[in-house]
């Protein structure tokens, strides 16, 4: 989703957006040379295009086990591409977040667009206890799905981010997320 920042950073300077910081873990350019080579330079022209156009944001780099605020919203970092790459590195959608956020009593948890080698690693990482959730923003479009970790999150409402009704109705009959959809109380498409 590094374009929607490219395509945010053509308004950034002459609108009344702010933002105070950016937070993303990638690898390292070697890393995709050796993986994933189409994506060689990712890095490099997402930290540019922050220089370039949002110079008074910081730049965060988290970790597994890191824990940050945005206001009283507390973020826990449960799976950043370093406990995924080298060994179960499938794709550049390996390299997203999993986060947790405390808000007013709920807890949800965003995916980004966790590939398989996060899943495995958060399926042998984690137990429910950790995983539950109360909202989840299914991973990727809909498109990277797990049997094993949905089982486990149980969410109340279930997050569909897919930018056409069509692909949201195909992701929607996809059947894990047809399952994970089905357990929550509701479910939203964006």
């Amino acid at each position: 989703h590094a374009y929607a920042l490219y395509g945010l950073s053509s308004i950034g300077k002459t609108s009344a957006i702010t933002v105070d910081r950016f937070v993303f873990n990638f690898p390292s350019d070697a890393i995709y040379q050796q993986y994933e080579p189409d994506c060689i330079g990712q890095t490099k022209n997402v930290r540019n295009t922050i220089k370039g156009h949002f110079e008074s944001s910081d730049v965060v780099k988290p970790h597994t086990g890191d824990t940050m605020y945005l206001g009283d919203i507390k973020v826990e970092f449960l799976c950043t591409q370093e406990d995924v790459i080298p060994n179960n590195f499938n794709d550049f959608n390996d390299s997203s977040l999993l986060m947790k956020f405390y808000i007013d009593g709920q807890i949800l948890l965003v995916s980004g667009d966790m590939s398989v080698g996060d899943f495995n690693f958060c399926n042998d990482a984690y137990d429910e206890s950790i995983l539950k959730c109360d909202i989840f923003q299914l991973p990727h479009h809909g498109y990277n799905v797990d049997r094993n970790l949905f089982n486990m999150l149980k969410p109340k409402i279930a997050l569909l981010p897919e930018n056409t009704k069509e692909g949201c109705d195909s992701r929607v009959n996809n059947s894990v997320n047809k399952i994970l959809i089905d357990s929550s109380s509701a479910w939203y498409g964006s």
